[in-house]
């Protein structure tokens, strides 16, 4: 591998670790903000899903790597295979989120019609009408989406040195053993 490509692929890392330290960030703040009652249960999740979904999408290039024509899928568990969780609702039905690539794109609102029954008052016949609500991903759901993106991460070698101050990141080859940290390694600006 160049220099080049090492100073190209740390920085495509540093950017992954920038974006998972932001999702821990805007939780504390969100959870600050909802504690606080500055904020809505209803808009810090919608936050907090957007703030995955960028996470999410730093890792797209290695959990899902581009591929040619001929070429097999290289695609990790974690891209299409791993249970993230399920939404259910108020309909009856449930969707099943599987893979960070179903997880991404899930809609901050799902809309589901339902029928409902009305009656002004007791003395008339009750109505049934069709009536449009929208529904937003659980907590339940956003959380194993962060969590799943933090193996598939790890798994791909993205981790960092936790011993170095510069957070050097060290290239994963072998899932039992990870390179050492080469002394000429370009340091995460600051």
């Amino acid at each position: 591998m160049s220099e080049l490509d090492d100073l190209v692929r740390n920085r495509r890392f540093e950017e992954i670790h920038e974006a998972r330290q932001q999702v821990n960030h805007d939780k504390r703040e969100l959870d600050d903000a909802i504690a606080a009652g500055q904020l809505s249960d209803s808009l810090a999740r919608r936050l907090y899903q957007r703030s995955v979904n960028r996470y999410v999408q730093e890792l797209e290039p290695i959990l899902n790597p581009p591929r040619g024509e001929n070429e097999p899928d290289k695609s990790s568990i974690y891209w299409t295979e791993v249970k993230i969780g399920t939404i259910h609702l108020p309909d009856g039905d449930a969707v099943t989120v599987e893979g960070l690539l179903e997880y991404l794109n899930l809609e901050e609102e799902i809309e589901v019609q339902i029928v409902a029954n009305s009656q002004g008052s007791y003395y008339e016949v009750p109505s049934t009408e069709v009536q449009t609500v929208a529904v937003q991903p659980p907590w339940r759901l956003l959380h194993p989406a962060f969590r799943a993106a933090n193996p598939a991460r790890a798994g791909v070698g993205t981790e960092s040195d936790p011993t170095k101050q510069s957070d050097v990141y060290t290239i994963k080859r072998d899932p039992e053993e990870y390179d050492e940290p080469k002394t000429d390694s370009i340091p995460k600006p600051k």
